[in-house]
């Protein structure tokens, strides 16, 4: 299972993508002499995008560290078809890379090897802009 993002490949383990609401931009309004209230819409724009992330078997904190560093040097950078191979591959279009957040670190005392966990985000465009 792998994630390619403008042809930048990520083959760790990972989660399935979390797919925020689109945003709907809504303007309620009030007009003189009309009862009621009116609501002035556009097109959806854009959304959250996130998965899991598992940085496994790094025999090194360093490596998980230079792991993770390499990873954020994409941040803003890839900004097209973001492609998740799960079961099958489903693409994204319109994608701009946020980062890799880190939520821990440790030695897996199984296999003597450094692990991190974190999170992968990214902001979808809507898809008519």
């Amino acid at each position: 299972m792998a994630i390619n993002h403008d042809g930048y490949v990520i083959n760790f383990l990972h989660g399935a993508i979390a797919e925020g609401p689109w945003d709907a931009p809504l303007l309620p309004a009030a007009f003189p002499g009309v009862k009621g209230e009116s609501h002035l819409t556009d097109e959806r724009k854009g959304r959250s995008l996130s998965c899991e992330l598992f940085l496994e078997g790094l025999f090194t904190e360093t490596a998980v560290v230079n792991t993770i560093e390499t990873i954020n040097a994409q941040t803003n950078k890839l900004t097209g078809t973001l492609y998740v191979q799960t079961d099958s591959i489903t693409p994204y279009p319109k994608c701009t890379f946020l980062g890799y957040q880190e939520f821990d670190r440790f030695l897996d005392g199984a296999t003597g090897r450094w692990v991190s966990r974190g999170r992968l985000s990214w902001r979808q465009r809507g898809l008519n802009n």
